[in-house]
Parts: C-alpha cells; sequence; structure tokens
C-alpha cells in the first residue's frame, strides 16, 4: 500500500478483529494493520476512527445524545403497549380452566388490544 511508518501514530482504539489504527496527518488518512497478517488495509470504518481520534468530545456527545433519543423510541414503545390488555388478562376474561372460549367480545378486545398485529411473546 505504500505507508511510511514514520509518519503514523497509533490510535489507541481496537475493533473485535484486534486490528491496529494508524492516523497519518500529513494524508489527514487512517490506515489499519491486521493483527492477524500485518497486512495494511483502509478500514471501511475509516472516517469513523478518524473523527472518533480527533474530536473525542464531539464523538462522545453524538453517541450521548443518539442514546438519549434510543432510550426515549424505548420508553414510547413500552408506554404505548401499557394501554392495552395483555394475551394473559385477555385469556383470563375469555377462558374457563384455560380453555378459551370464542365470542364477540373475545374477537372485540383482540382487535382493540392489537394482539392481531403484534406478538410481543407474553
Amino acid at each position: 500500500m505504500g505507508v511510511l511508518e514514520d509518519n503514523l501514530v497509533e490510535i489507541p482504539l481496537r475493533f473485535c478483529d484486534g486490528s491496529v489504527h494508524y492516523y497519518d496527518s500529513k494524508t489527514d488518512a487512517v490506515y489499519s494493520r491486521r493483527f492477524s497478517s500485518g497486512e495494511w488495509y483502509i478500514s471501511s470504518y475509516a472516517d469513523n476512527i478518524k473523527f472518533q481520534y480527533l474530536h473525542p468530545e464531539e464523538y462522545t456527545q453524538q453517541i450521548e445524545e443518539a442514546l438519549k433519543i434510543v432510550n426515549q423510541i424505548e420508553l414510547q414503545r413500552k408506554n404505548y403497549y401499557a394501554q392495552f390488555m395483555s394475551k394473559e388478562a385477555l385469556l383470563d376474561k375469555h377462558s374457563r380452566n384455560r380453555v378459551l372460549i370464542p365470542s364477540r367480545d373475545l374477537i372485540k378486545d383482540i382487535i382493540d388490544n392489537k394482539h392481531y398485529l403484534v406478538y410481543t411473546g407474553k
């Protein structure tokens, strides 16, 4: 690949494959070396690695913001499903000795509680 090793600074970041990543300030590029074979390559995550190395505070802030958004979505999902009757409650209401009794009320509860759309495993 023609990498001049005297220009490189090791980036203290490892992925699961154990490759070592280096930043070259002259070319403003990230080069990686495979742990197992020692071959040089350009990672598909090179832009992300470079941003994480050059701007660690901003990278951390972006990760924290993304986690907040994910947590908000998860909370909205939980709140959405909390409004519906659980499958256990549906079975208790419309069965005798755990045998489901078909009725219009059962069908109405199934539709109202969206059990025909989502299987939650409960």
